[in-house]
This record gives C-alpha cells, structure tokens and sequence, in this order.
C-alpha cells in the first residue's frame, strides 16, 4: 500500500501538479515510518491555516494507521499547535526529547505553516544533527527559492508554493488537505478545509475559488465556512487548546459543527465588533505614497489576555478599513513588536523592512516575517524609539 501511489488531488492546479514528485516522496516518508513504528510529531501554526493543515495530516496518519492493523496510533503519532509561528530550537530540543523517551533511533518531525523562514533554521540544523527527518509544509515566503524542492541540506522534503514559482494564496492547510487526502482518500470534510485554510488566512485567487466552490458542492457556503472560521479563532484564543472541539468543529459530522458554530459565532463575533468600536477611537490617520496608514498604540487597548488578541484585533481593523478606503496599510505597535497589515509597496515589504533596520540599527536585535499582506517586526522593548523613528524615516514621514 502506497509503495507505487499515484496521487489524484482534490484541485486541479498546476501548482500541485509541479509539487506531486515531492508530495508522492512525502506520502511515501510518511507511511514508512508508521509501519516501522517510528514516532511522527506534527507541529503547527496555531491559527486556522495551522490547524486544517495539521489536523488533516494527523487524521490522515491516524486511518493509515488502522488500516496497517497498528494499535496505539496515539503513542506513535503527536501533534502540537506553536503559538509562536517561528520553529526554533526550544521546540526542536522537546521534539528530540520526545523522539529519545520513545526509543526512536530516527523519528519525524513534519512542520505545518512553519518552517521556510531563515529563524527556523537553528531548529532544523538541531533535527538534521539527530538523525530526525522533517517534512515542511509552508507558505511562507522562502529564502532558498532557487533551491531544488528538497530546499537545503536541513531539510528532507519541503512542500512549498514559492518553491514552484506560485506565492502564499495556496496556503499549507490546502496543501496539507492534499497531503492528508494521499494518505487517506476518505478524508472527511476536506474542501471545507481546504477553504477555510484560505478563509482564515484571508487570501484569494484561483486556489480559495476553486475549493469554495468543492466546499460549496458539499453543501458548505462560503458564509458557512466564514462562520466556523470565527468560531474556530475564538476556541483558539482560550490558554488551553479544546482539542475534542476543535476536532468536532473541523472533522466532526455537519450536526456537530451547525450545533458547535450555533453556540461560538455569535460570542466571538459580539467581542470582534465591540473591538472594532474602540480602535476606530484611538486612531492615527496619516499618509504615505498617496495611500492612508492607520497606527494604533496596542498598549492603550489590551490588559491582560483577552480576544481578539493582538495580531487578530489588526486584521480585524484593516478589513473595517478597507470598506472605505482603497488599498490601506495599519500598524499596530504593541512594547516590543510592530504587526503590519496590507499590501506594502516592495520597498517597504516586511522581509525589505528588516533587512533595513538591521542594517542601520546594527546593535538592535530585529527579527520578524509574514506574508505579502500581513507581517509581524520584532524588537526589544528598550529600543521601540530607535525602530520607530527609523520606520517612519523609511515610510518618508520626516520630522
């Protein structure tokens, strides 16, 4: 089984027809290491996109599994949401820890929504040094986009639109659906997650379209889906995750997930208006290129830990701002963080950004990353000043 798969995706894309060679060797990887009883550890993202990619996977494993007739598939197969979307060598020190408790000479890590970044690199260097295999499947801007699908020597198999020529709009719940669905054709509810992969990670083209209109075959609407996706957010936003919820919510039968969305849409969606409200207060309105930038101090509207968080709160505001404006940019600078929202000029992209600052603030630790249109800079809390100014410097705001 699997030994000569042909794969059938659920989308027709030239994106996963140019990445089936690395899907086909992943599949392979994967199965192999369920029938040599090896431990498989799935980390992801803990955002929506995270979690369709890294639920899918691991149900997919979890029915490989039983088909091979293996008991206690628990034991074998772990999966953990990241908070923080960087894979770095605190998470790869427990996965080698897990992988050395369970007597696995070579085990498996696969990276959902994670993983392409220059800050993983540590981690991944910390695997390859253990003998760990890794499967990434991310879509996140790559640095070694000109490197075989294989990316560098750390990696074994990396499952990566930017790798084939294509951007972050096919992101790594859909490919994780497609890597799960090659496990495990019977996959349940899989366009709806694939679509609300794209749903949550607010991107669009022909990939979103063409798993909308699966889902919506399925019976899921778009405004279904974009219900269970508020939903999901706020269950993700609770310290500790609901797993049996979550699950119910993406892989659980329709009843379920009417009844569970019934229930959680309208809290979460009552606390993202009320949200909404106070930013719109506390407003700086400015212009750069012709174009509004909106920035708000998130000190003055969090304490303590409360939904939307941060990140989310952003997002929230740049669509409230997007009704009236055209093509806005938000900041919002928390102590120690800036969290850009929009589609920043390529000079003032977030990758441009940080090579920029760290070039002229060469002292400051900067780090940072994200998408076209949402992206997070890092900083230490003492040097907010220096950052400020220099950004503003760079938007062509002068004093």
């Amino acid at each position: 089984m699997l030994n000569n798969i042909k794969i059938g995706f659920l989308l027709k894309s030239p994106v996963l027809s140019k990445l089936q060679p690395p899907i086909t060797k992943a599949t392979k990887i994967l199965a192999d290491a369920l029938r040599s009883r090896g431990t498989i550890i799935i980390r992801h993202h803990g955002d929506c996109d995270g979690y369709c990619g890294g639920m899918a996977i691991e149900e997919g494993l979890l029915q490989l599994a039983r088909s091979f007739g293996l008991r206690n598939e628990w034991q074998l197969i772990q999966r953990h949401a990241m908070r923080s979307p960087q894979y770095d060598i605190e998470y790869a020190s427990s996965d080698i820890n897990t992988m050395n408790k369970f007597g696995n000479k070579k085990g498996l890590v696969v990276l959902v929504d994670t993983g392409s970044t220059e800050d993983a690199e540590p981690g991944l260097a910390l695997l390859k040094q253990y003998n760990i295999d890794t499967i990434i499947v991310d879509h996140h801007p790559c640095p070694l986009k000109k490197e075989s699908m294989q990316g560098s020597k750390l990696r074994t198999i990396h499952l990566n639109p930017y790798l084939v020529g294509f951007d972050s709009r096919f992101t790594a719940g859909m490919l994780g659906v497609e890597v799960a669905r090659a496990l495990y054709p019977l996959l349940r509810n899989q366009a709806f997650l694939a679509a609300l992969s794209g749903i949550g990670d607010k991107v669009d083209g022909t990939p979103l379209n063409g798993y909308l209109r699966l889902a919506n075959s399925m019976g899921y609407t778009k405004d279904y889906i974009w219900r269970a996706y508020v939903a999901l957010d706020y269950l993700l936003y609770l310290r500790r995750e609901p797993s049996v919820i979550v699950r119910d919510l993406l892989l659980g039968s329709r009843e379920s997930q009417d009844s569970l969305i019934g229930r959680i849409y309208p809290i979460s969606q009552e606390r993202r208006e009320k949200r909404i409200a106070a930013m719109k207060r506390l407003l700086r309105l400015r212009k750069f290129g012709g174009r509004l930038l909106a920035q708000i101090e998130l000190g003055e509207l969090f304490e303590g830990y409360s939904y939307p968080p941060p990140g989310r709160s952003i997002g929230l505001l740049y669509e409230e701002l997007c009704k009236q404006h055209n093509n806005p940019v938000v900041m919002g600078i928390g102590s120690n963080y800036i969290i850009f929202r929009g589609k920043l000029p390529q000079e003032l992209s977030i990758e441009t950004l940080i090579a920029s600052l760290r070039e002229r603030l060469p002292d400051v630790e900067i780090s940072g990353g994200g998408h076209e249109v949402a992206g997070t800079l890092w900083f230490l809390p003492a040097d907010k000043g220096l950052v400020l100014e220099l950004v503003d410097d760079l938007f062509g705001f002068k004093k």
